[in-house]
């Protein structure tokens, strides 16, 4: 395993953010795009789903949290440093 960190210094003691990571994931940017709208879309159904019940209210609050780290890990990409 390796760590990359938010803030890690590799390559000649320069910043290398998360680059070393999404490198080992082979993402593009057109899939983060892809996951980013996907997400979008559960978020809106999960949202539609709201319901009185504490199970339905529980599950929205999971997906609403999923869709917030989906956010964090496609800006991660976009600036990877």
């Amino acid at each position: 395993m390796t760590y990359f960190g938010p803030s890690g210094s590799g390559d000649g003691r320069n910043p290398v953010g998360c680059k070393g990571f999404f490198r080992k994931l082979n993402s593009t940017e057109m899939e983060m795009d892809q996951i980013k709208s996907s997400a979008g879309l559960f978020q809106e159904f999960m949202s539609s789903k709201r319901g009185g019940n504490d199970r339905a209210k529980k599950n929205s609050t999971l997906a609403d949290r999923l869709f917030e780290f989906i956010i964090i890990l496609c800006s991660a990409f976009k600036l990877s440093e």
